[in-house]
């Protein structure tokens, strides 16, 4: 696992208060919400160091860990 995955699977255990599987829909399940989604964000911006343009963001590519992680890693 890299630094961007553990990151991600860490913010979204603690918000779903168990073990979440790399490819478990996040927003269907209601794990990540509206709000989640701007914690994600920023963490991403700041313990990541990975600047995030809102308007270059689409649902498709935060469904899921491994989604996140992808997407994050192309942004880096």
């Amino acid at each position: 696992m890299n630094k961007i995955e553990l990151t991600v699977g860490s913010f979204v255990k603690k918000l779903a208060g168990r073990e979440v599987g790399s490819n478990e829909e996040l927003l269907e399940s209601g794990i990540l919400d509206s709000f989640s989604f701007v914690e994600l964000v920023e963490l991403a911006e700041n313990e990541l160091n990975i600047n995030i343009d809102f308007s270059d963001i689409e649902r498709e590519k935060f469904k899921t860990i491994s989604d996140i992680t992808n997407t994050l890693k192309k942004m880096q």
